[in-house]
């Protein structure tokens, strides 16, 4: 991205589809990201230099802290200060644990205590949230609200352009869907519309027609649930 740049987005590790490309948030995490960054900011891609903690693939079966063990942190950490000392960001949106606690060290407790805070960091401020691939795994269905919030902070907290505020759509034309069930075993769906109600279970014929804006629960989950049903 631009060098200096004002916005600044740090995830912790490239993923398959990034390391194929050699770019950033180019996969499922980013088709979450730059979307809900457009939505929320007005901002896109080439605004933000974009950079990981770490430079080459983590395993994402381990927990956040497990993934580096502390000498390659401190590695990784040293090198990530280096880069954005020549960024000279404004802000920086620290996406995952790792990511938080390289920039903000003890200042970071949890992700659940600290997300879309703003810290000071080493010459920026810093606002931590959820990675947005958090809610691309099972129970992590009501992640993306957080990273949604934490972009919101880190864009500061003026007010947004009024092409960038989000509507409401009319009740009539929205739809809450919830669903029970995994994508492997789907069980039912249940969904309401002002007055007008329903469930679907799985198996039965002539599934609902649902004309409108669907809000989903915990939408991704509850969208791969809907889809195997």
């Amino acid at each position: 991205g631009p060098c200096p740049a004002a916005w600044a987005v740090v995830g912790e590790a490239p993923a398959r589809e990034e390391v194929r490309q050699g770019r950033g948030f180019v996969g499922p995490s980013g088709r979450l990201l730059w979307p809900m960054m457009w939505l929320y900011t007005g901002l896109s891609r080439k605004d933000c230099y974009v950079t990981n903690l770490c430079k080459h693939p983590l395993d994402n079966e381990l927990a956040g802290d497990d993934k580096l063990d502390p000498d390659e942190f401190e590695a990784c950490k040293y090198a990530l200060l280096n880069e954005l000392s020549e960024v000279r960001p404004e802000r920086v949106l620290a996406l995952g644990v790792l990511a938080a606690r390289a920039l903000l060290g003890d200042d970071f407790t949890t992700m659940e205590v600290c997300t879309g805070s703003v810290f000071e960091g080493p010459g920026y401020d810093v606002v931590p949230t959820w990675h947005p691939a958090a809610a691309l795994r099972p129970g992590g269905e009501d992640k993306l609200q957080y990273t949604a919030d934490g972009i919101r902070a880190w864009r500061f907290e003026s007010e947004l352009p009024r092409q960038f505020e989000t509507p409401m759509p009319a009740p009539e034309h929205f739809l809450a869907v919830d669903t029970e069930g995994t994508p492997e075993d789907p069980i039912c769906v249940s969904w309401s519309s002002g007055l007008v109600s329903g469930v679907w279970w799985a198996g039965e014929p002539n599934p609902p027609k649902l004309d409108g804006l669907l809000g989903f629960h915990n939408a991704l989950w509850d969208w791969a649930v809907l889809k195997a049903l």
